[in-house]
This record gives C-alpha cells, sequence and structure tokens, in this order.
C-alpha cells in the first residue's frame, strides 16, 4: 500500500444527516432553468429559509446596442460565482470564484453588441443562521470616473422555517430579497437626476438599465404570487396534513 493513503478502522466519527422532512431534496438542471427565468439572480430551488445553500442563476447575451451597466454590490453572507458557460468572456466553463464581500458587478462580456457572445453563471451564497443580521448594498457608480454615486442598502434576512409548507409557511413561495432589493434601488437612482450627477467629474450617469437585468418584472411576479397565495382557500384555516400541502404546492406551481 502506498504510504500515502490510510485505512480507517471501526465506525466513522462524522456522519452525514438524513435530508430534513421540511426540506425535500430537489434536482434543477441549470440551463433548463435559466430557459424559464425571468430575472438575473433566479434561485434554482425555493429553499431560502436561514442555514439554505441558495443558488441562483444568471445568462446574458450581446445584443445590438445593449447596455447593461456597472455597479458595486456588498453582502454580508459569502457568494461563490461558478460558470457554466460563456463566450466571448475572460471567464471560462468550470471557472468558480470566491468573491470579496464588496466587489463590483459588471458581466464578463468583452463586447456587448456581439449577439453571440453569452455568460451564464449561478452565485450561491449560504443563508444566515441564528437571525443574524444579513443585509446587502447596492452603490451605483459614476459611468465615467467609476466613483461611488449613491448606495443604498437593504435587508435580506432570511425566513426562519419558510419551508415547512405553504399553509403554515406563506413565506416559501417568498421572492429572493437579492433582485427585488436591487430593484427598488435601481427604481430610485432613476428617478433622481441630481443624485446621478458625479460630484468628482460633473458627469450625469444615464439611468441605470434594470430592465436587461430583470429585477422589476421578478418582483412584480412575486408580489402577484404572494397575493394569490394569501388569497388561496383555506390557506389561514387549522394547519393541514401532508396531503393538503401537496395540493397547495401544485397548485402554486401550476
Amino acid at each position: 500500500m502506498s504510504a500515502n493513503k490510510t485505512t480507517a478502522t471501526g465506525k466513522a466519527p462524522l456522519a452525514i444527516p438524513p435530508p430534513s422532512s421540511t426540506r425535500v431534496p430537489l434536482k434543477t438542471n441549470v440551463f433548463r432553468h435559466m430557459r424559464m427565468s425571468n430575472t438575473a439572480l433566479c434561485p434554482m430551488f425555493p429553499y431560502l429559509d436561514e442555514g439554505c445553500f441558495a443558488p441562483a442563476v444568471a445568462v446574458y447575451t450581446g445584443a445590438p446596442g445593449r447596455a447593461v451597466g456597472m455597479f458595486k454590490h456588498f453582502n454580508t453572507v459569502d457568494e461563490i460565482l461558478v460558470v457554466f458557460g460563456a463566450k466571448g468572456s475572460r471567464l471560462k466553463a468550470g471557472n468558480a470564484i470566491a468573491d470579496v464581500r464588496e466587489h463590483f458587478v459588471n458581466i464578463a462580456l468583452s463586447d456587448f453588441n456581439d449577439p453571440d457572445n453569452y455568460f451564464l453563471a449561478a452565485v450561491i451564497q449560504r443563508q444566515s443562521e441564528n437571525r443574524d443580521d444579513q443585509r446587502e448594498v447596492v452603490t451605483f457608480v459614476c459611468e465615467q470616473c467609476k466613483k461611488p454615486l449613491r448606495e443604498f442598502p437593504f435587508q435580506s434576512q432570511p425566513p426562519v422555517g419558510a419551508s415547512a409548507g405553504l399553509r403554515d409557511s406563506p413565506e416559501y413561495a417568498r421572492g429572493f430579497e437579492s433582485p427585488i432589493g436591487a430593484w427598488h434601488a435601481a427604481e430610485q437612482f432613476n428617478s433622481d437626476e441630481q443624485g446621478r450627477r458625479c460630484t468628482h467629474c460633473g458627469h450625469v450617469s444615464a439611468p441605470f438599465p434594470f430592465r436587461e437585468w430583470g429585477w422589476g418584472k421578478y418582483a412584480e411576479q412575486c408580489r402577484a404570487v404572494d397575493k394569490a397565495l394569501q388569497a388561496y382557500p383555506g390557506l389561514q384555516e387549522e394547519p393541514a396534513d401532508s396531503t393538503a400541502n401537496m395540493s397547495v404546492g401544485s397548485a402554486a406551481n401550476a
């Protein structure tokens, strides 16, 4: 036997526990998922409560006259970027990057006017636990000198026990806070021309093109889904058994 190999005897001291009954194991194909997505940072799974790993996917392509802008992002939890496909980018499929908590977000395409260029990646974060303060900050920067213009902090605290079931925890279908918070920030930034004037170089930046990111559409649909769930017959009745929860989930996913 090679000197660098070891053998284990007896029972292993560590063991992977069985899956939680409130978080049924799910499988999603990242490529199929993004065909149906309506936003950048679309969560792959419904489990967004505390302690969950939350992979969210984004895809971008070039197009004539397309511009996506750039901003700075801060997150109190760590993020890992995993690239699943790219052309016309300095990043390649298979790259994995652990971002610092404050980082620029600028899509890594060399030419956004080239429709053959594309970028598909997932950002994975682990939701905080024990009610730790989880928050994010979106900071828009000057188009010309890249100095900060305005920053918009928002809470992204995960729900507690949101995976128990739709009837017991309507937050199960709650949206992912990152794109919703970014959308609110972009709307406020765009509405204030003076806030887009750089105090360093005097340049007035154009409104941030958040529609290219899909944030507004995602927030709109989350709001409609929340209203539909609250109006769902029996949602506020006695806690239902697993069969009733299944029927609610099926209706919500139809």
